[in-house]
C-alpha cells in the first residue's frame, strides 16, 4: 500500500444479535428444559425393557463368538456395536453402570482389534455375563462396593489379557 492510501472500515449491522438476544436463557428455554427433562425421564421406565433386548442381542453375538470361530471378528463386530449403543443409552437412562460395563467392553474391543482368539472371546463372554448380572439386577448405582469389585475386576482381566 502507497503511504497516502486511506483505509476505510466498513461496520455490519449485527443482524445474529438481533435473533439471539443478549440477555440470556428466556422464560421458554427453561420450560423447554424441563419438558425434555421429563420426556427423558419418562422414558427411562421403559429403557430396561430396550437394555434386555440389547443384552439378548449381546449374549447372542458372543455366543457365535464361541460357536462359529471362523467369523468371530464379525460376531465382534457386532458386540461392539451393541455394547457401544448401551453405553451411551444407559447413563442417559439412569443406569450408570450399565454404561461402565459397557464402556470397558468396548475398550478392551477395540484394543484387541480383530486378533481375536479364545481367551479374548472368553474375556468378552465375561463381559457380556457381568452385565446380565447388572441389566437382570437392575443394578443402577456404581457407587457401591460390590459395583466397584466387579469394575475392578473386569479391569484386572483386560490389563492381564492386554500385556
Amino acid at each position: 500500500m502507497a503511504e497516502n492510501d486511506e483505509v476505510e472500515i466498513i461496520e455490519r449491522e449485527n443482524v445474529l444479535k438481533g435473533k439471539v438476544g443478549t440477555e440470556g436463557p428466556s422464560e421458554s428455554d427453561f420450560r423447554a428444559i424441563e419438558r425434555a427433562q421429563a420426556a427423558i425421564g419418562s422414558l427411562s421406565g421403559k429403557y430396561i425393557e430396550v437394555a434386555d433386548e440389547d443384552l439378548l442381542n449381546l449374549t447372542t453375538a458372543a455366543e457365535k463368538m464361541k460357536s462359529d470361530p471362523d467369523n468371530r471378528a464379525t460376531h465382534l463386530k457386532r458386540v461392539y456395536q451393541v455394547s457401544h449403543d448401551m453405553k451411551g443409552q444407559g447413563g442417559s437412562f439412569g443406569f450408570p453402570m450399565i454404561s461402565l460395563v459397557t464402556n470397558q467392553l468396548c475398550r478392551f474391543i477395540e484394543k484387541i482389534g480383530d486378533d481375536v482368539g479364545d481367551v479374548e472371546t472368553e474375556v468378552v463372554s465375561l463381559y457380556v455375563n457381568a452385565l446380565n448380572v447388572v441389566v437382570r439386577g437392575r443394578i443402577k448405582d456404581a457407587d457401591n462396593k460390590q459395583a466397584k469389585a466387579l469394575l475392578n475386576g473386569l479391569d484386572l482381566v483386560s490389563q492381564k489379557i492386554l500385556k
